[in-house]
């Protein structure tokens, strides 16, 4: 067969060479490696854009949690108190700033009374972007 191109393969010592047909090569070509590379190379992006959102999300839900924990544990403070204590006087008060993993979480909280006491506690913090969190709740006599 003159169009089949050969070539020559070593062969264990003594015994010669043998003759290999193109036809019989089996392999990958370059074009095949050069594409499965490149859609490893995607893939591999897409993991790391995937990994990054995933830990902006779970910072946030973090300082989130803490907000709320900020909130509550001062709705608790308030609930606690006697109605007639000073801090449960109707208005809006301001309270000491809280600081929790690098985060400066501002407290503030509102009181009304209409049929009951109405206590509004809202948690502001800045993170790169304003955030705020407001919990309520309500006392009976």
């Amino acid at each position: 067969m003159p169009n089949e191109r050969s070539f020559f393969s070593p062969t264990p010592a003594g015994s010669g060479s043998k003759v290999i047909r193109a036809t019989q090569a089996k392999g990958y070509s370059l074009i095949e490696v050069l594409i499965g590379v490149t859609l490893l190379a995607i893939g591999l992006l897409a993991l790391a854009g995937l990994q990054t959102t995933s830990i902006k999300g779970n910072f946030f839900s973090n300082n989130v949690t803490q907000a709320v924990y900020i909130a509550q544990d001062e709705l608790e403070r308030l609930i606690n108190l006697p109605l007639d204590h000073e801090a449960l006087t109707a208005g809006k008060h301001d309270c000491e700033p809280v600081n929790r993993s690098g985060i400066t979480y501002k407290k503030q909280y509102s009181t009304e009374v209409v049929e009951n006491l109405k206590i509004h506690c809202t948690v502001t913090w800045n993170d790169g972007v304003n955030h705020s969190i407001t919990l309520s709740t309500s006392r009976h006599e």
